[in-house]
């Protein structure tokens, strides 16, 4: 968020007293200048578990939030393996709009202290990704198609986190990818395309996921953030041949497969972000399919440990004399 941090700017100022004396003219005085400097943090310790920013003009703001009975957004505290911890809080859902702008699946579980929070401050997310880019560790940029992530290609780890920048891009992680650090996905298509993040099967991303979309021409694409599938919710093997034509007399194959094996306690496969996401753009779909987005603080904390405080400007409040 935003933060006024009051300083005072010193200035060895030499202001020329215009006087009838000429000798009196060559006098000189020291000034000290009072005002606030317009920062925004780096630690990210005000975002909520998912933020979203509304541009404020005047096209629509469609943004949906979907999961099913299984899948949650949590801003409860969580750890590194996902266990809930008991303070350290922070709202499920935040929004600099009003109640009502957002769609949000009732079938899902939203979290938090508290469950949803409106009419937040606003956050310059274009100005952090300005900032913040030109320090990434990994930039892939303008790649046609899709591209993949798999549990080859994971970044950092738990004592190193990275910045990963991603520029009109369509990413998806997959296999048991995992990912520690700000993930940055910026979109300026202009209508020509849209960005997409999909974290499938056990893929994991540690850390803050800010995703913006310019706007140049008035037309910014809609942004589709997937946490969940295809191959979440099981890691069994393909059912066989007779499996399936038991199915097609009304048995599931995962079933029959999982009372023959006797492995119906193995664990699932389920793709998360511990962290935070940060999102500006007019349009965003975020979908859970047996997916979850947890408030981590180590992992956001990680993440702003990479990143300094943005200068945004300075207002004056006033000025004296030094003797």
């Amino acid at each position: 968020m935003k933060r006024n941090l009051i300083i005072v700017l010193c200035l060895s100022v030499i202001v020329l007293v215009a006087l009838t004396d000429p000798v009196q003219a060559q006098e000189a005085k020291k000034i000290q200048i009072t005002g606030k400097a317009q920062t925004s943090s780096g630690t990210f310790a005000d975002l909520a578990a998912i933020t979203v920013i509304n541009r404020g003009d005047s096209e629509p703001f469609d943004v949906n939030i979907t999961g099913n009975s299984e899948d949650t957004v949590s801003g409860y505290n969580h750890d590194l393996g996902g266990a809930q911890l008991s303070s350290g809080h922070v709202a499920g859902l935040a929004t600099d709009t009003n109640e009502g702008d957002i769609v949000i699946d009732a079938d899902m579980t939203l979290e938090g202290v508290p469950n949803e929070q409106y009419n937040s401050e606003s956050i310059d997310v274009a100005a952090m990704v300005n900032a913040y880019k030109s320090q990434a560790d990994m930039t892939l940029e303008n790649q046609p198609g899709l591209q993949k992530w798999g549990t080859s290609d994971s970044i950092g780890s738990p004592s190193d986190y990275k910045i990963v920048y991603l520029h009109n891009i369509k990413m998806q992680l997959e296999g048991d990818f995992t990912g520690y650090g700000l993930l940055i996905i910026e979109d300026d298509h202009n209508g020509a395309g849209m960005a997409e993040l999909r974290l499938y099967d056990n893929a994991k991303w540690y850390g803050v996921i800010i995703v913006y979309a310019a706007d140049t021409e008035g037309q910014s694409d809609k942004i589709f953030i997937n946490v969940g599938k295809p191959g979440a919710g099981s890691m069994r093997t393909e059912p066989s041949f007779i499996e399936k034509a038991l199915a097609f007399f009304g048995f599931e194959p995962k079933d029959v497969y999982a009372a023959k094996e006797g492995d119906d306690d193995e664990p699932e496969a389920r793709a998360q972000v511990l962290g935070a996401i940060l999102v500006e753009t007019r349009q965003v779909d975020i979908d859970l399919d047996d997916g979850d987005i947890l408030y981590c603080a180590e992992a956001v904390g990680g993440a702003g440990g990479l990143v300094g405080e943005i200068a945004e400007g300075f207002e004056w409040e006033e000025w004296r004399e030094i003797e």
